[in-house]
């Protein structure tokens, strides 16, 4: 089954399970029970995207039934396969979020490396994390347009501390003109065998691959120079606000 419905019928289950049993649910392990079932869905892939990102469960099922606070400034932590500690953007800022995608804006945000090396970010951006598909994309505003940076990556999970995916190396550049490269992949190569990627994540990230790569070709959201510069506005006056 394609990985977005699979995420889809977890948080569906825990939904499900919660209506029928609230009156028992005060003396269930949240964090047990939240973690088998994502752990069930994700077993099909091999992996166990939780423990890989340090997600708190018990927050995990609270941003079920909680939607994120528009306006609400939270970081950006990234992982690797390892569990790992990849990058760290000190500060976003949440400017929209549905069922499918979790929207933030950023500007001159820091930067952390995990080596400790910082820098900022010179352009201002609008992030787009899809919550079923395997990858994100970072709007770039610069003056001569519209570029975009997309991380195939785990879907995004939330907790309390941070918006958390796993990186998974391959990077696609696409340029205002919406050509776009590859990038990474000897990196990827080095990673798959150093961190021991099963042989099914390979198969989604190149199934998704083709989907991002579609929604480049197609120009579809998020890949709309309109769509950037309108989340960006709201951005900008949430922040003034």
């Amino acid at each position: 089954k394609p990985v977005q419905e699979l995420l889809r019928k977890a948080n569906k289950l825990i939904k499900t399970y919660i209506e029928k049993n609230w009156e028992d649910w005060s003396k269930i392990d949240k964090n047990t029970y939240i973690k088998n079932i994502f752990f069930y869905i994700t077993s099909e892939i091999k992996l166990n995207m939780l423990d890989n990102m340090n997600i708190n469960t018990d927050l995990v099922y609270y941003n079920i039934f909680q939607d994120i606070e528009i306006g609400k400034k939270i970081s950006v932590q990234s992982y690797k396969h390892d569990q790992s500690l990849h990058r760290i953007w000190e500060e976003a800022t949440v400017i929209s979020e549905d069922d499918d995608v979790i929207i933030v804006g950023n500007k001159k945000t820091k930067v952390i490396e995990a080596n400790g090396r910082f820098w900022h970010t010179k352009e201002p951006s609008v992030t787009f994390f899809f919550k079923h598909h395997w990858f994100n994309v970072i709007g770039i505003i610069k003056p001569e347009g519209i570029s975009y940076y997309c991380n195939l990556s785990s879907p995004v999970l939330t907790d309390e501390e941070a918006l958390k995916y796993i990186d998974y190396d391959l990077d696609i550049k696409v340029s205002d003109d919406y050509s776009y490269h590859l990038l990474d992949q000897n990196e990827y190569n080095r990673h798959k065998i150093q961190m021991h990627y099963p042989k099914d994540l390979a198969e989604i990230l190149e199934s998704e691959f083709k989907v991002l790569e579609s929604m480049v070709n197609s120009k579809t959201f998020p890949f709309q120079e309109v769509e950037v510069k309108r989340w960006y506005q709201t951005f900008l006056k949430i922040k003034a606000s």
